[in-house]
């Protein structure tokens, strides 16, 4: 619905090296309007706008009087003989130009009915259009937001990790120096590796949050 082929090629990486996506903009507004001026099915909407418009401008012309001019060139050849006599020929160009003008009389409301069809033909295409616009506008802020977020779990998860380092190495001097156990040592171990996990899954989290929010702007590129 996005505008994305069926066959569109999908390279998956790890992204565990990769650097993080940039921070998205904080003019949500600016955001809004690119996705609404790129989105294949906003797009689509609008295009169906037109359509209905123009055939209620043509509906309407049916009210008016219309003037044709059509035109015709040919020329007559031909040639004869009677009872073996001496042939008579033609070779003479002719043509013609006819001027037609129809009026508009009554029709029993046949007009008035397909003009009626027509408008709301162009009320049921901008009904369609602002559904279409209300939900990619939730779309684009929902999956902004969750990308705000992703990137401050991300950052928490750095902290709670970088922490979880210093109080593993803590234990683990006080261990090697005798003055603590094992098991606080083992205790710290865990934590760090809870924290290591934590931090890998928020970092896939935000690469899932910007291919979310590209899906949503109409930004995705496929080749």
């Amino acid at each position: 619905s996005l505008g994305v082929a069926a066959d569109a090629r999908i390279d998956i990486v790890d992204s565990s090296q990769q650097s993080l996506p940039a921070e998205p903009p904080e003019d949500m507004d600016a955001i809004l309007r690119d996705a609404l001026a790129h989105r294949p099915d906003v797009i689509a909407a609008i295009g169906k706008i037109e359509a209905a418009e123009g055939a209620l401008k043509s509906r309407r012309a049916d009210y008016y009087p219309k003037i044709g001019l059509s035109a015709q060139i040919f020329e007559n050849i031909g040639g004869f003989s009677t009872d073996g006599g001496p042939w008579s020929t033609v070779n003479k160009p002719g043509g013609s130009i006819l001027l037609t003008l129809s009026v508009p009389l009554y029709d029993g409301g046949g007009r008035d009915f397909r003009v009626a069809s027509a408008q709301s033909e162009v009320a049921a295409a901008r009904d369609s259009l602002a559904q279409v616009r209300d939900a990619a506008t939730l779309q684009v802020v929902s999956a902004y937001n969750d990308l705000k977020t992703s990137l401050a779990a991300y950052s928490a998860a750095v902290a709670l990790r970088e922490a979880a380092q210093t109080a593993y190495e803590a234990a683990l001097g006080a261990f090697n120096g005798g003055v603590g156990t094992y098991t606080d040592v083992a205790s710290e171990l865990s934590s760090l590796a809870t924290a290591d996990a934590q931090k890998e899954d928020a970092h896939a989290n935000v690469f899932t949050a910007a291919a979310a929010l590209a899906f949503a702007t109409g930004m995705v590129q496929t080749r």
